[in-house]
């Protein structure tokens, strides 16, 4: 029920995949959550032209790979702005909730305003669709122009001020940003970027061996 995981409804298919590629595999308890969510994140977003990146399993148990995990810190500072505005790309397909952007429509300061940058007849669009800042279960889609394709149509309404979340005006907002978000425009661009984004973003904050544990149902913590 985490804020963050609410478009995330897939907890019994995880567990099942959990459980049905440990059995391919011949070894229990070694396929995490994580990794079905990051393949089936890979693949969402495959379907329509191909595999965008390989996924790499990072396996609790390290005697059955040969993966070295990063710390945190180190993968972070390998993560820089253009994996970070790559990522953000993401935001071309799938919806958002109400309740993450709403301030912005009705209270941006406080004042019951709404956020100055934004494309005021996007605006008035989320404002048909989120009709009060308590509404916590509508969603919209998050790219208006191709909602149900993965394209790079994210970059080009965001330089018309469509960022449907405060994340993703504040990427115009200084200057190394803005110009990535212009480089995500040269055709191929974004998919190459996003790729590298996906994998590296893969290697942050990586538990193995008893500092973590492979979850017998993805939504609890094993008893």
């Amino acid at each position: 029920d985490a804020i963050g995981l609410l478009s995330v409804n897939f907890d019994e298919e995880a567990s099942d995949s959990s459980s049905s590629s440990e059995i391919l595999c011949y070894r229990p308890g070694t396929v995490s959550c994580a990794d079905i969510v990051a393949l089936a994140a890979r693949d969402s977003v495959s379907y329509q032209v191909c595999a965008l990146h390989y996924v790499k399993f990072f396996i609790l148990k390290i005697s059955y790979c040969t993966v070295v995990s990063l710390a945190a810190g180190s993968a972070l500072m390998w993560f820089h702005q253009l994996h970070l505005d790559a990522c953000t790309g993401s935001h071309t397909i799938g919806v958002g909730h109400c309740s993450f952007f709403s301030n912005g429509l009705y209270n941006f300061t406080g004042k019951g305003d709404s956020d100055p940058s934004l494309n005021s007849t996007y605006a008035a669009f989320l404002k048909t669709k989120c009709r009060s800042l308590s509404d916590n279960t509508t969603t919209v889609p998050m790219e208006p122009q191709t909602p149900l394709s993965f394209d790079n149509n994210y970059y080009s309404n965001l330089k018309q001020h469509k960022g449907m979340f405060q994340s993703d005006a504040s990427l115009l907002t200084e200057e190394g940003p803005a110009n990535i978000v212009d480089e995500m425009l040269v055709p191929g661009k974004f998919f190459v970027e996003f790729r590298q984004s996906m994998k590296r973003m893969g290697t942050i904050g990586v538990l193995t061996d008893n500092s973590g544990e492979i979850r017998k149902k993805c939504s609890v913590v094993n008893s």
